[in-house]
């Protein structure tokens, strides 16, 4: 008898969001990105690696959507909180000296990124959406 009544596949996407909300409280209430600015790239690198073992456990075809949309939702909000923060984030980086930095190379790692990010999880969630609308019903 399972006492444990959650296919893995719904503990691993959950798992990705819970983790997603503890990570996003976390920033907001100690500042992490002023700390460590790569908190953010860590952060939703660990979601996104979650989220895509919550696929390699997929076995329907809902799974596959969900899994899809999720990354969907998870890229957006990431692309999103770069936009906003690229300021913070250029700061930081010029604080810490990281990199070389002027305003067009602000502008350069930022779009980088953010292109990065959406071929990225915009790959992986059509690859998702067309297996879930191709695949075998179950």
């Amino acid at each position: 008898m399972n006492s444990f009544p959650l296919r893995p596949f719904w503990t691993l996407l959950i798992c990705s969001w819970l983790l997603y909300g503890l990570l996003t409280t976390l920033a907001s209430w100690f500042r992490l990105y002023e700390f460590f600015p790569g908190y953010g790239f860590i952060g939703y690198g660990l979601v996104i690696a979650v989220q895509l073992l919550s696929l390699n456990a997929a076995v329907k075809r809902i799974d596959y959507t969900l899994v899809g949309l999720s990354l969907i939702v998870i890229g957006a909000i990431a692309s999103m909180d770069m936009i906003l923060n690229k300021q913070n984030l250029a700061e930081l980086w010029i604080l810490w000296d990281w990199f070389p930095l002027t305003p067009a190379h602000i502008d350069g790692y930022v779009q980088i990124l953010l292109i990065l990010l959406n071929i990225f999880t915009g790959s992986i969630a059509g690859q998702c959406l067309f297996y879930s609308a191709t695949k075998n019903k179950k």
